[in-house]
């Protein structure tokens, strides 16, 4: 586990961490919630690795989803909008596979895959969604800290209520903070705001 700090100086809040790689944090049992978020569906979910190819990635329900390619060799994704176009691309061929954490609407979006030259075998594709560690969305204080431990695909949700001036600012500091996001009352692609997470590091 990751812990992290948030301050807030005077919105629904998303703070996200990812700590990708064989050391990540795994997610705490005793906090994990009951009932897990469904997956993202793939129209395929394996592709020839010997080849370019794509997918349809469903998503079944707003939120934050891990887009990963699994290959032997290493394999690129990228992340492709229906309206908007490319999105966002993760991994090299032949050399690592991606790995792409989104926000994501409820709909379909394309994933391009890049595969190795004379690579063999099957690239597995998956998208696993960001789950609450506790459900609770604790409300934010002006002047007052929160803080939390985070594991990979974990997240915590705060609240907030915005007075008649509107302007807030909210600081995240974490070792593996990967993302704040601001969720209005119309979604997270209904709103703009400028957030900045902050990274930690221990000293020498």
């Amino acid at each position: 586990m990751k812990p992290f700090v948030l301050s807030l100086r005077a919105l629904t809040l998303l703070a996200s961490l990812v700590a990708a790689g064989a050391g990540a944090a795994q997610p705490d049992a005793s906090s994990a919630p009951k009932a897990k978020p469904a997956a993202g569906r793939f129209s395929s979910s394996e592709l020839p690795a010997d080849r370019d190819g794509s997918a349809i990635l469903t998503t079944p329900a707003p939120g934050r989803y891990s887009i990963r390619v699994k290959s032997a060799s290493g394999a690129r994704i990228e992340l492709v909008d229906m309206i908007e176009g490319p999105v966002d691309a993760s991994g090299a061929p032949g050399l690592r596979d991606g790995r792409i954490d989104a926000l994501l609407d409820k709909g379909a979006y394309k994933i391009r895959v890049a595969n190795a030259k004379g690579a063999s075998g099957r690239t597995l594709l998956s998208a696993e969604p960001f789950v609450e560690v506790d459900g609770k969305n604790p409300a934010l204080a002006a002047g007052q800290m929160q803080s939390g431990e985070l594991g990979d695909l974990q997240q915590r949700t705060y609240t907030l209520d915005v007075g008649p001036e509107g302007r807030v600012a909210i600081e995240g500091q974490g070792r593996a903070l990967a993302d704040m996001r601001r969720i209005g009352r119309s979604g997270f692609r209904k709103t703009q705001c400028r957030t900045q997470a902050r990274p930690v590091y221990d000293a020498d």
